[in-house]
């Protein structure tokens, strides 16, 4: 289980462009409790979150659909939804 600080890391390489967008987004799904999701953003620098956003809304928003991830434990499906919602609950405001 990567910590909160090594998932933050992720994020910047994938801001560097040192890593592709799935492997920014698996380490997340993987990591993140769905009831840490909205803390665990939030904490995040304003422009980190932006770039979150911005790779949710141009690329991830078509994969996020929950028949791609049924392959995967009902707790990562969970994060998924809640990293979806929080997404779109920010893409709204």
């Amino acid at each position: 289980m990567l910590s909160h600080e090594s998932l933050l890391k992720v994020i910047r390489l994938f801001k560097r462009g040192v890593i592709c967008p799935s492997e920014m987004w698996i380490p997340l799904f993987e990591n993140l409790h769905a009831d840490d999701v909205h803390g665990f953003f939030e904490r995040l620098d304003p422009e980190l979150r932006a770039l979150i956003l911005e790779e949710y809304n141009g690329f991830a928003h078509n994969r996020f659909s929950q028949s791609r991830y049924e392959r995967y434990s009902p707790a990562v499906q969970d994060t998924v939804v809640a990293i979806r919602e929080w997404c779109e609950s920010q893409s709204q405001s």
